[in-house]
């Protein structure tokens, strides 16, 4: 018994090193995040010129 807790320890430790990461690796997320945030700003830009644009027509009208 006293040596097969030693040889459950190693199988243990040998899986553990086998299984894959939890995470993936989060590569230029940084990146990524500043690219979002950039293409929310132009949606907004491009809605607010296009009712800007229906304004000013609706005057000339």
């Amino acid at each position: 018994m006293k040596r097969m807790i030693p040889v459950l320890l190693s199988i243990n430790i040998l899986m553990a090193g086998c299984s894959p990461p939890d995470q993936t690796p989060k590569i230029a997320e940084d990146q990524r995040q500043v690219l979002e945030d950039a293409k929310k700003a132009v949606s907004a830009i491009e809605r607010s010129t296009e009712q800007r644009q229906q304004g000013l027509d609706e005057q000339t009208d």
